[in-house]
């Protein structure tokens, strides 16, 4: 829903849109009262505004979402709970706290098998390094989110590879049984055709 929607618009760079969806999506949540959606909102309004260099927003949502974090039931989440809550200590060059959070979030992503939250964490940790000028350490995390990336492509493209093989497969041998059944007709026709002539 309106949660992949904001995701579509981040990813695109159109991080006003996306950051109005996300507010949207926070107001319905609220009136449903669902926590879970809750808390995806204001992690996207954390990434987002965090793009963005809106960092009053940002510190307000991540203040909002620490509050919410806290009844959170879905640990899937929590990974990216805590890298939203780490991009408002790195804007606030709090990096001590803030590499504490990245790390408790990569710890939750690794032990859920998060591969998502741990490519942001991970992306998160190389803006972490060069915002404090540490070029290599910088490299080292996007080479890491690269990497996973890659895999998780791979992974999928593989997937879909065995997909269509199957599918192409199944055909061939629905192909098959209908020229057997065209054969077999023909046959039954000829057989019928040679007792009434007979």
């Amino acid at each position: 829903g309106l949660n992949n929607l904001s995701a579509s618009y981040s990813q695109l760079n159109m991080l006003d849109s996306s950051i109005s969806i996300s507010k949207k999506q926070l107001e319905f949540a609220k009136q449903q009262e669902d926590i879970v959606n809750i808390n995806y909102a204001l992690i996207n309004l954390c990434y987002d505004n965090f793009r963005n260099g809106n960092i009053k927003a940002l510190e307000d949502y991540a203040e909002e979402l620490a509050e919410y974090a806290k009844r959170l039931p879905d640990r899937q989440a929590a990974a990216e709970v805590y890298n939203a809550l780490s991009l408002n200590l790195i804007s606030r060059q709090k990096y001590t706290l803030a590499k504490a959070e990245l790390d408790s979030g990569i710890n939750i992503a690794k032990k859920e098998g998060n591969l998502d939250a741990l490519g942001n964490l991970y992306r998160s940790y190389s803006i972490f390094y060069y915002l404090q000028g540490k070029i290599k350490e910088g490299g080292n995390y996007s080479f890491k989110y690269d990497s996973l990336i890659s895999t998780t492509n791979l992974k999928e493209l593989n997937f879909y590879t065995e997909e269509l093989e199957t599918k192409y497969s199944v055909e061939k041998k629905e192909a098959q049984i209908k020229i057997q059944q065209s054969i077999i007709r023909q046959k039954n026709i000829l057989n019928y055709v040679f007792l009434i002539t007979a």
